[in-house]
């Protein structure tokens, strides 16, 4: 079987500190790479100034790797039928309960445990959604409690086997907004980077000394995926890159 993770090397290798990729089952479209990028803040939720320019990176990554990129601020999209026709979906800075109704809800759930690939990119890793859709605070293994100011701080390749990794130094500074999670998930997860707290001030919500940043973790027969934030700046940096 290939790995979608194969297929989306471009993405870990350019972007390691905001998503961690998992293997999954090969792809339902041997004719080509099919990506559902889905940037919706619902009603009343905070919006990222930088999902603009997180969008123009996946459409240039799109046009050098030849995928075909959808993207969507339409939750409708969000049915068995639509989902199938795509091989990763990618939560890009998405806040609050951009599903409209179960049937959306359960259909995410579907895909996921059908083998669907899934990236979730900052803010999908705390939509602010647990009280209405506790599955998906449980899916990415940890939430966010806390970031720190956007600071320069030293993340740390965890694996320098894995396709993510071998592009990027040992030890990578950049200025970034770090996120501290609800829980470590090592021993559930494929850490893929950790982040040193010690070259930063990751305020009262620290984690340890250095704890998982960029992780994979295989949910049923689909794929997971978490990481932190990136900066309008930083997107634009791997967008040149």
């Amino acid at each position: 079987m290939r790995h979608r993770c194969a297929r989306l090397s471009s993405i870990v290798g350019c972007a390691l500190v905001m998503t961690g990729l998992a293997s999954a089952p090969a792809p339902a479209h041997p004719e080509g790479f099919h990506v559902l990028l889905f940037s919706k803040t619902a009603a009343g939720a905070y919006r990222h100034d930088s999902i603009p320019a997180g969008i123009a990176m996946f459409e240039q990554l799109a046009a050098r790797n030849d995928w075909e990129l959808t993207r969507s601020e339409d939750s409708a999209v969000f049915n068995d039928a639509a989902l199938a026709t795509f091989d990763v979906v990618v939560m890009l800075q998405t806040s609050g309960m951009v599903w409209d109704n179960d049937a959306q809800r359960a259909a995410t759930q579907k895909y996921l445990r059908g083998g669907g690939g899934f990236v979730a990119i900052h803010n999908a890793t705390d939509m602010n959604v647990e009280q209405q859709f506790p599955w998906w605070d449980q899916m990415p293994g940890a939430t966010m409690t806390q970031h720190s100011a956007t600071v320069s701080g030293t993340a740390k390749v965890a694996d320098r086997v894995h396709r993510s990794g071998t592009a990027l130094p040992d030890r990578w500074t950049r200025t970034e907004e770090w996120y501290n999670f609800t829980r470590s998930v090592r021993g559930n997860a494929h850490v893929l980077v950790t982040a040193d707290e010690t070259t930063y001030d990751p305020g009262s919500s620290r984690m340890v000394a250095t704890f998982a940043l960029g992780f994979a973790v295989a949910f049923a027969s689909g794929s997971r995926t978490s990481g932190p934030d990136a900066t309008q700046r930083r997107i634009t940096e791997l967008e040149q890159a």
